[in-house]
């Protein structure tokens, strides 16, 4: 059975997976003007990834202590 849970960790792979390709690319060379938009995207991708993260964390934990209660 899929639980909630093995859900969210595949889910967060897949974005760390995605955030390295995206990495990738911006290191092949591309015009400056380009690679700076790219970054301001990439930053805030990256902060919404780690608010993700957090919750997902913080979700994981309640469900660990409410198992083992």
């Amino acid at each position: 059975m899929l639980t909630l849970q093995s859900l969210q960790q595949q889910m967060l792979m897949l974005q760390q997976q995605q955030q390295r390709q995206q990495q990738q690319y911006q290191q092949q060379p591309q015009p400056q003007q380009k690679q700076s938009e790219q970054q301001q995207h990439q930053h805030e991708q990256q902060r919404y990834q780690q608010q993700q993260q957090q919750q997902q964390q913080q979700y994981q934990q309640q469900q660990k202590e409410r198992q083992e209660s």
